[in-house]
Formats: structure tokens, sequence, C-alpha cells
């Protein structure tokens, strides 16, 4: 885990920005996660697990990887074809149980996230882990925190998010 964490720092921090070295950075990341054909991925791009659960994850063809984005795959997450993810966005896919805590436990519950085909999220959006599913043609805007399922075709802003229209 350590050593993979320390190539992708290398290969995904701006020192490593000469074009020819975008070809090492995504086959670092090709090779360590389950990443379909022609990816885009920025700078500082974090795909990692925690609390030592045993999440999975796959991303479809064409995906959209901004800068500085975070996808927590403790739980198992699967980001489908041509996804754009804007810059700063949050992805959560594993939630504390409150009830155990108080119990003087730390549980750590994963659960699953699926992303559907053609879905736009805005910069610095946040995807919580209550959020089981974002349907097809979705539009997640800029600053919202989902927190709920979002409904195929559907625009979602603000915090928590809302459907505000449907595409």
């Amino acid at each position: 885990q350590n050593k993979r964490r320390l190539i992708l720092t290398i290969f995904s921090s701006k020192w490593f920005s000469f074009p020819w070295t975008y070809k090492w950075r995504i086959k670092a990341y090709k090779k360590y996660f389950n990443i379909g054909e022609n990816p885009a991925i920025g700078f500082n791009v974090w795909i990692s697990r925690t609390h030592g659960l045993n999440g999975t994850i796959k991303i479809g063809d064409n995906v959209v990887l901004s800068d500085n984005c975070y996808i927590d795959y403790s739980g198992h997450v699967i980001i489908k074809d041509n996804v754009v993810m804007g810059t700063d966005v949050r992805i959560i896919s594993h939630r504390t149980d409150y009830e155990a805590l108080r119990e003087g436990k730390k549980i750590n519950i994963q659960t699953n996230l699926v992303i559907e085909e053609n879905v736009r999220i805005g910069t610095r959006a946040i995807i919580l882990a209550n959020c089981n599913y974002i349907g097809k043609n979705a539009r997640i805007g800029a600053g919202a925190v989902v927190v709920e399922d979002v409904p195929d075709n559907a625009v979602v802003v603000g915090v928590p998010a809302k459907v505000i229209k449907y595409i």
C-alpha cells in the first residue's frame, strides 16, 4: 500500500507534468486500479481505501478525473463510461456506525455506489456514503453535497443536494 501510494504520488505531482510523463501516470493508475480505456486523470488524484476495509473499484471507459479528486473505495464503487468529474470532487463509500461508537466500538460500514453512464459532477461536489446510485445522464452542480440517490436525467444542486429539474 505504501509503495503504491509513493509511486502514484510521484507520477501525479506537478513535477511530472511533461507531456511524455502523462502516459506513465495513466499506466500507473491502470496497473493498480480497474480503469477502462482512454481515461483522463488530472494531478493529485487520490484513489484509496481507509480503515483496512477491502473495498473494490471499477472505472469505465472515457472517464475524466480532474485535478485533486478523491475517491474512497473502502466500500464498493462502480463508475461507468463517459463520467466527468470536476476539480476537487470527493466520493466517500463508507460510514461509521454511531450506535456502536456510543458503546465504545469503532465499526466502519462499507457502502455501494454506482455512478451510471454520462454523469457530470461539478467542481467541489461531495458524494457521501448515504448515496448508493447516481442515474444515467445526471448532473450534479458545483459544491453540491449528495446525501441520497440521484434519479436518471436529474439535475441536483445545493447542500444537501435537491433535484431542481430533469433533462
